[in-house]
């Protein structure tokens, strides 16, 4: 069972107990394993996609809470766009980086 699964029933509670927080505990917790995933990649853009994620949506939450509803799908959604834009790059580089090696073998 992954961080994910682990972190259901903290979304259960909410659900149960404080429903109008769910949208930022969902899209707070379904990042956490993302800096494990940053680790074993070796890169750190799930680590940045984690913190930008978390930061912006505390920031959304917090400051413009008649906007919550709309805005925190919208800018988890961003967050997932940015990465997925930047991961080939970032492959490209670690590609060119480690010409000549045998990787993997």
């Amino acid at each position: 069972m992954g961080a994910i699964g682990l972190s259901f029933p903290i979304v259960l509670a909410s659900f149960l107990y404080f429903p109008a927080a769910l949208l930022l505990v969902m899209a707070i917790l379904y990042s956490v394993d993302f800096p494990v995933m940053s680790w074993v990649f070796g890169s750190k853009i799930f680590w940045l996609h984690a913190a930008l994620r978390t930061a912006l949506v505390t920031l959304i939450w917090f400051t413009l809470p008649e906007l919550r509803v709309p805005l925190i799908p919208i800018t988890v959604a961003l967050a997932y766009l940015l990465s997925i834009i930047a991961i080939p790059f970032l492959r490209r580089r670690w590609l060119e980086l480690h010409k000549g090696i045998n990787v993997g073998k």
